[in-house]
């Protein structure tokens, strides 16, 4: 009898795929874990944004909270497509019409969100 109680007949292929685990290497696993943490942070967005997804439903609209500079953007774009001066207390946000179309809306304005290319889209108030 060979090692391990295997016979001497088994095939030498069978002995090499033995394979033996790896020793557990903590400040590895650690760097990994504090890498993927601060990308995490980092990629999150700290900032206000009204945000609707196209083929959902529009939640109610909003009251800004304090005035200033309120910008419509389309996902995925950095200029925007409608900008605003808006009071504390105006509204803004995105509803459904009676001919079922999304629209944003800020103040007494509608805005056609046309681009059918665009997945969602955001107000964000201007620093």
């Amino acid at each position: 009898m060979g090692m391990c109680g295997l016979s001497s007949a088994g095939s030498v292929g069978s002995l090499t795929s033995i394979r033996r685990p790896r020793p557990f290497n903590r400040g590895a696993w650690l760097a990994s874990l504090l890498c993927i943490g601060f990308a995490v942070g980092c990629a999150q967005q700290h900032d206000n944004r009204y945000v609707y997804v196209r083929g959902t439903i529009a939640r109610p609209l909003i009251k800004a909270k304090e005035p200033g500079t309120y910008e419509l953007f389309p996902d995925g774009s950095l200029s925007p497509k409608f900008s605003i001066e808006l009071a504390a207390g105006d509204p803004y946000g995105f509803r459904k019409r009676e001919d079922d179309a999304i629209v944003a809306v800020a103040k007494d304005k509608e805005i056609e969100l046309g681009d059918r290319y665009a997945p969602s889209y955001y107000w964000l108030k201007k620093k």
